[in-house]
């Protein structure tokens, strides 16, 4: 998937295509919607959670159902709220279809869930290459336009009340509530790889990918996955970067044989996703102040 800030400038020259005049403070959420769960995750997997239940909660939360959800839920807070969510579930769509398109093994996006389970994942490019690059330049391109040249408006902004109120503890509480009754069905589908890594006595001889794990270089080498686990690598004996993303089969319980590897270089993409968030959060808080300013 690409970082935040890959998301910022296609999607906002789409949806401002698309719908005239549409207010960049909420074109710029929907780039955030879908990347939540994940934030979150971080967040939260500090605490004593299961790394398997985090992670297929997180699964499910980001998918598109879910986005509009929350989508729903963000444009009460607008009183032009139909217009709104339809700003935000584009924007859900466009980051989903986006992620969709980047290189992430047993990665990528739910469209369909819950009625399909399958990850779509397009692998066009990898987040090293040169079109998550030039995302990243157009990102950082529109940031400077818009501070620039797009009016800062808080205007639109309310405190929900009565029905609206209501509405949106609704779909507040199905956004959260939600992903643990779909959480099973994904499990069941394997999704991440999730269930074959929890049932370690039942792994050996099944298939696993991995997505920008980290590399220890011990001898033998050994991968950590995302629920936390060391897992050896049995025909890899050195990689030259510290995070790779592999394609194997469990020849043991702890144990690897690797048939397909990519290794990534350097953290641009954290450092984008770094930066995105930061733009989105103070475009935010300058429209806070002169709501709060209009007071």
């Amino acid at each position: 998937m690409p970082a935040t800030l890959g998301h910022l400038g296609a999607q906002a020259l789409i949806t401002r295509a698309l719908i005239r005049g549409a207010d960049i403070k909420w074109v710029w959420l929907g780039c955030l919607i879908p990347d939540l769960p994940w934030i979150l995750q971080r967040v939260v997997r500090s605490f004593d959670v299961s790394p398997y239940d985090l992670r297929l909660y997180a699964v499910v939360q980001s998918s598109l159902l879910f986005c509009l959800l929350l989508s729903g839920c963000a444009a009460f807070f607008s009183k032009a709220s139909g217009r709104v969510f339809v700003i935000l579930a584009m924007g859900a769509v466009l980051h989903l279809t986006l992620d969709a398109m980047q290189s992430k093994w047993a990665n990528g996006v739910l469209l369909f869930a819950p009625f399909e389970w399958d990850v779509l994942n397009f692998g066009w490019f990898w987040p090293e290459a040169w079109p998550s690059l030039a995302l990243y330049a157009l990102g950082v391109g529109y940031a400077v336009y818009a501070v620039l040249r797009l009016p800062v408006s808080g205007a639109d902004l309310r405190w929900p009340r009565r029905a609206n109120l209501v509405g949106v503890a609704l779909f507040a509480l199905a956004y959260v509530v939600g992903p643990v009754v779909w959480m099973p069905h994904a499990r069941a589908a394997d999704v991440h790889y999730a269930k074959t890594l929890e049932e370690r006595p039942e792994r050996v001889g099944k298939p696993l990918e991995l997505d920008r794990t980290r590399v220890w270089q011990n001898d033998p080498v050994q991968i950590i996955t995302w629920s936390g686990e060391r897992l050896v690598i049995s025909n890899l004996m050195e990689v030259a970067s510290g995070t790779i993303s592999l394609k194997g089969e469990f020849s043991a319980t702890n144990t690897i044989e690797v048939t397909q590897i990519q290794e990534h270089r350097g953290q641009q993409r954290d450092y984008a996703s770094y930066l995105g968030l930061l733009i989105i959060l103070g475009w935010w808080l300058r429209c806070l102040i002169a709501a709060r300013s209009r007071l």
